[in-house]
This record gives C-alpha cells, structure tokens and sequence, in this order.
C-alpha cells in the first residue's frame, strides 16, 4: 500500500546559504472576518498556520535563512515566530506603511543578502521543488524568474467560429490553458536595487521595470499542489487538502 511519494531532491537536500523573503504584511481583506484581529499568514490550514506551513517547506529544503517582511498586526506573526521551535533561522523586517509585493524589497540590507533571493507572498503554499526554481537561476544567470502554475478553464458553452458574419463553425465546451502568476519569485542583485526606497511596488511591475533595463528574465512552471490563500473558497480548498 502506498502511503506516499517523496521526490529524491526533498530528501538529499543540502544547506543553501541564500536568502529567503516571506511577505507577510497584506491586510487580507478579502478573508474578512477572519482576519479582522488576525494576520492573514496566522489563517490556520489543516490546523496550522500558513506561515509555520511555509516556513516548514524552506527548513526541510534546507533554507535557513529566512527573512519575514511584516505589516498589518505584525506583532502577533512576531510573537508567534520568536516563541516556535524554528526562531533562530528567522529574522524581521517592519513595514511602515503598505509598499506592496515588491516595494519592501527595497528594505533589505544588500551586504547581509545571499543572492539569488527567493521571495514568496505569505499566503502561498506550493509543494513544488523551490531549490530547483534557484539553481535554475544560479546556472542560467536570470536576474528574475517568476513561477507560474499551469491553469485550465473549461468554457461551458459551444463557441462560434465566424469571419465577416458568416458562420464557419462550433467549438463545443473549449479548454483554454494560461500560465498564471504563482507568487513565488526568484531575484537577483541587479533587480533588487531597481526598488526605490519606501515606494509602493508590486511584482509584476518590477518585472516590467526590469525588462526595459534589459535584465535577464525567465518562468519556471510547477504542476504540483499550489493555492493562494486569499479568498474564503480557496482557504476552504486548502483545508480539505491538508486535512486528508
């Protein structure tokens, strides 16, 4: 009977130096009432919290460098943090004020930073191979890579198929397949210091930034277990997975 799978790579793994960044400052709107006193990264998932989830990840990876950057309720993540039996792998960083997906980027102390970084959003749990996402960078010298997760939507009518008004054909029910953005980022040095002190900033405009400064660029595709964790119905999806 098969209880479970472990890629080879999860358990011949090897301490990695590089510096691994949490944002974990979001207000979490969207999961209203349940983050009305508490941090969205605090959400418990299959009894747990999703900020001990993902910090579990990095450790059993070999990550010990990691970095929260906090926000909204941050002294509760930070008290939680300093009293679990992980908080000497951990450190802080304090938002002042909302600066975004990216903007806090700009907080990091550049002489302490192992590059590549690997930043991930605090409501994010994937199960895919993070230390591969960085060797890939490391080996092709990318200054970014964002991971993406491959999603299928099934369009539940028949589509028409026309060219100037005349009826050419039906695609019954099509499956479309996009590459969506999975929160999960690897940065080089050069990207970093495109973010401007206490500016408000999101990733993908980074991205943008970084491509008209003619930076180096790629994705890495995951089809393992991913959600983000920022609605009700998929907190709801998350809990189910990890309860079974």
């Amino acid at each position: 009977i098969v209880i479970g799978v472990y890629e080879s790579s999860f358990l011949l793994t090897e301490k990695k130096k590089n510096t691994i960044l949490i944002m974990a400052g979001g207000k979490g709107t969207r999961l209203l009432p349940l983050t009305e006193n508490v941090p969205k990264p605090m959400i418990e998932v299959g009894g747990k919290p999703i900020i001990e989830r993902i910090i579990e990840k990095l450790l059993k990876e070999g990550f010990e460098n990691i970095v929260l950057s906090l926000g909204h309720l941050s002294d509760v993540i930070e008290n939680y943090i300093s009293n679990s039996e992980f908080k000497d792998n951990i450190s802080f960083l304090k938002e002042d004020k909302p600066l975004g997906t990216a903007g806090a980027l700009s907080n990091i102390d550049i002489e302490k930073t192992n590059f590549p970084i690997l930043v991930t959003n605090g409501d994010i749990l994937c199960e895919c191979n993070l230390s591969s996402v960085l060797e890939k960078a490391e080996r092709d010298n990318y200054d970014g890579i964002m991971l993406c997760k491959e999603e299928k939507f099934i369009f539940p009518f028949g589509v028409v198929q026309c060219k100037d008004q005349q009826w050419l054909g039906i695609k019954e029910k099509p499956t479309f397949q996009y590459k969506v953005n999975a929160g999960i980022y690897v940065l080089s040095e050069k990207i970093i210091k495109l973010v401007n002190k206490n500016d408000f900033l999101d990733m993908p405009k980074l991205f943008e930034i970084a491509k008209n400064n003619k930076l180096k660029l790629g994705i890495e595709c995951t089809n393992q277990y991913w959600i983000d964790i920022g609605r009700h119905e998929t907190l709801n999806s998350a809990n189910n997975y990890f309860q079974s």
